[in-house]
């Protein structure tokens, strides 16, 4: 009832009661506590950011650059096969593509574990400077604060969920990221390929009830969080 009744009392600045209250949600709640997040770990260190960028948009490219050196291999193996091509395998394009495709695939293994690597090591500088944040906020309240409900659940949330979520949240972004760059590049290679800009389309409106409920259920499990 309290915090009802605070609510109450606390109206929300002019021009922003004309905002719907979804919105008001995802721009003030949302975005206001990832750029917190982000300027977290901006301030913990600016390798850790630096480095998830660089991985994500290698992330993001990789898998285009597999589906086009796959699409090279399979049309050479169809002119090998069908006797066009007849030379010898050593020094010709089929095996270069092969050198290149063998070198994605150790990139690719090669990054995933750098990307676990600076995930661990992030996680463990964000949960120091997190701690030592709380230490200096703790010594500047006054002791009756201790005893708040309010005040004490907060520390407490903030001990215990300091250890994961900065960097869940990080790479929850980063990930949705890479996504993204994936699914453009498709699409600019379906658009533009030959008599096949039809599938991007027929893609995306498949795709939107599938997004459409995991954005539903997702938000529930936010909520409840």
């Amino acid at each position: 009832m309290r915090q009802l009744t605070e609510e109450k009392k606390v109206s929300p600045p002019k021009g922003i009661k004309d905002v719907p209250r979804f919105l008001r949600e995802l721009l003030g709640g949302f975005f206001g506590r990832l750029f917190y997040i982000f300027k977290m770990v901006w301030e913990t260190g600016h390798w850790i950011l630096i480095a998830m960028v660089l991985i994500s948009l290698f992330t993001g490219f990789m898998p285009v650059v597999g589906s086009l050196l796959s699409k090279e291999i399979l049309n050479r193996l169809q002119l090998v096969i069908s006797g066009m091509d007849s030379g010898a395998f050593w020094g010709s394009a089929v095996m270069l593509l092969l050198i290149f495709f063998f070198i994605y695939r150790i990139l690719n293994q090669v990054v995933t574990q750098i990307n676990h690597a600076v995930t661990r090591v992030a996680g463990e500088k964000v949960v120091r400077y997190v701690k030592l944040k709380i230490m200096e906020k703790a010594k500047e309240v006054d002791l009756s604060s201790f005893d708040l409900p309010e005040f004490y659940e907060k520390l407490e949330n903030a001990n215990r969920e300091a250890g994961n979520r900065p960097i869940q949240v990080i790479s929850a972004t980063f990930d949705v990221v890479s996504k993204l760059i994936s699914l453009t590049s498709y699409v600019i290679i379906l658009v533009t390929a030959p008599g096949m800009w039809w599938i991007a389309p027929i893609m995306v409106v498949m795709s939107i009830p599938t997004a459409i409920v995991n954005f539903i259920y997702r938000h529930k499990n936010y909520r409840y969080m």
